[in-house]
């Protein structure tokens, strides 16, 4: 016989929850051959990783920074040690989403990192 779990049911929602990926924003560029704006970078392989994310459209963000920072914390604002941000796009949006999703989660973020000789993305807790 099973012994009966010692959780409470927001412990059991939590770990139900699927992780997710945080891509404060994404990098396009034109496609030589139909002149179409395409992602970047093919962040597929992050996917093995939880649900995609991005937060703020492709180019420079016309807000200024409050408004950037207003956009980090309605979509971070549960970030938890089962997430993880892939840090593409404007270096401060980077550096608000790592600290938007470090005060979420108690100063814990995990991130994905790109290693292009493994071709694979690893995570980095910090």
């Amino acid at each position: 016989m099973q012994e009966p779990l010692n959780q409470t049911a927001s412990e059991v929602d939590a770990e139900q929850d699927p992780p997710r990926v945080f891509v404060p924003q994404l990098k396009k560029r034109r496609d030589r051959a139909t002149g179409e704006l395409v992602n970047e970078f093919d962040l597929s392989p992050a996917g093995k990783f939880g649900q995609m994310i991005t937060i703020l459209p492709t180019g420079r963000p016309d807000m200024g920074i409050e408004a950037i920072k207003q956009a980090m914390r309605r979509a971070l604002s549960d970030f938890s040690d089962k997430d993880y941000l892939l840090l593409i796009g404007d270096p401060l949006v980077m550096a608000t989403a790592s600290i938007t999703a470090a005060n979420a989660n108690a100063g814990r973020v995990r991130f994905l990192r790109w290693d292009k000789w493994a071709k694979a993305y690893t995570p980095i807790e910090h």
